[in-house]
């Protein structure tokens, strides 16, 4: 009996049926990204609040008045929402993160380290209050009122929010794994330590 050679494609698809994996569509095509906000992040930790798709745009926003004072980063996924994070410095003294439970779905309050003064996870986002000095060469003061930042409020939205998480519990989880993994890297960046 004489075997004939499979060729390259029928051992690539010997290989993917081995391990499997599957050529078909629905998979990430995009790199995830190595920072969010100019805060660096693992693959593994993002990747569960993005969903599949074939590209990844970073849009970036200043937010109040002068550069520092706060900024908002999406990554969109096909040019839709994927992930969205806002952080804004405040005048006032922290507030309790519950009070934005009408902002997020089953928003429930985690016990954060570091300077965290209040933080709320939801199955949507999240919310957290830090007791933030400015670093050096970021405003101290609000413009044009004058009162000093005293914090810093990081919000967090994932995905489509109207439509809702497919598995929210898991989604829940995971959107507390990254807050965690995060905050250290929003206080170091933002916060005078």
């Amino acid at each position: 009996m004489k075997f004939k050679p499979l060729g390259v494609p029928a051992a690539i698809g010997a290989v993917l049926l081995v391990c499997g994996c599957s050529p078909e569509k629905g998979g990430r095509d995009y790199v995830i990204p190595a920072k969010v906000c100019d805060v660096a992040v693992e693959a593994d930790i993002v990747e569960s609040l993005l969903p599949v798709g074939e590209s990844l745009e970073e849009e970036r926003e200043v937010v109040g008045i002068s550069p520092g004072e706060g900024e908002q980063c999406s990554l969109d996924i096909d040019k839709k929402l994927g992930l969205t994070i806002k952080i804004s410095r405040q005048g006032a003294r922290w507030r309790d993160a519950l009070e934005a439970a009408d902002k997020y779905s089953n928003l429930k309050r985690v016990s954060l380290a570091g300077d965290v003064e209040s933080a709320g996870v939801a199955d949507d986002g999240a919310i957290v209050w830090f007791r933030c000095i400015p670093n050096s060469g970021q405003p101290f003061t609000e413009s044009p009122t004058g009162v000093n930042h005293q914090s810093l409020v990081m919000e967090l939205f994932v995905g489509d929010r109207a439509k809702g998480p497919d598995d929210p519990e898991q989604q829940h989880k995971d959107i507390e794994k990254f807050v965690r993994y995060y905050v250290p890297g929003v206080e170091k960046r933002w916060c005078d330590s």
